[in-house]
Order: C-alpha cells, then sequence, then structure tokens
C-alpha cells in the first residue's frame, strides 16, 4: 500500500486545461514595442508618441495585424475611445468590436482587448 503522502500525488484538476483557455504561445503578455513603428499620422494629435511603437508592437498577433493603419484611417473614433473615462467598457472601434461573419464570434477576444 501507499503511504498517504497527498503533496507527493499530482492532483490533476490543479493543472490548467489549454484547451479550456487557448492562448496562442506566441501572445505577449503586453505589446512589446517595435523599433520602426513608422508615421503616427493624424493619431499624433491625441496620443502620445511613447505609445506609438507599442500600439505597432501588437500587430504581431493575428486579431491586430493592421491596427496602427486602421487607427490612423478611424483616427476620430480611436480618438473619441482613448480619451473616455472608462474606455474598457466600450467596444474597440472599427473591426475590432465587431463579430466575425461567419463564427459570429468577436473578432477579438475579451483578454486581446485587454493588452
Amino acid at each position: 500500500m501507499y503511504p498517504l503522502v497527498p503533496h507527493l500525488y499530482p492532483v490533476p484538476h490543479l493543472y490548467p486545461v489549454p484547451h479550456l483557455f487557448p492562448v496562442p504561445h506566441y501572445f505577449p503578455p503586453s505589446a512589446t514595442p517595435t523599433n520602426d513603428a513608422g508615421a503616427m499620422g493624424p493619431v499624433s494629435e491625441w496620443m502620445p508618441e511613447h505609445l506609438w511603437p507599442k500600439v505597432k508592437g501588437l500587430e504581431v498577433v493575428p486579431c491586430f495585424k493592421n491596427l496602427g493603419d486602421d487607427m490612423i484611417g478611424e483616427s476620430d473614433d480611436w480618438k473619441k475611445w482613448f480619451n473616455d473615462e472608462k474606455p474598457e467598457q466600450l467596444p474597440l472601434p472599427g473591426v475590432y468590436g465587431e463579430k466575425d461573419d461567419v463564427t459570429n464570434q468577436p473578432r477579438c477576444s475579451e483578454f486581446q482587448t485587454l493588452l
């Protein structure tokens, strides 16, 4: 018979189950700034310059692959969202706050929108 020492036996339910919380391995914990952020365009009127490399760094995440260009193209919508007192309670501007046509699921997960 085995000794009754509970800490020696793995408890399966205490380990994370990857298929329940699918987070791609390349998912950055926060925006990793890029060295070549490019021009900010009209975004420079309302966003601090030091944030732009972080925005462009998010483009490695498939959900945000065109984020910088979309922010430039829809600058007024992003400015309103950016300057809101509680932007985390608002949908992201543009396609980022919409649902996918095929799956009817949000294009970006709640976790992704926190980045």
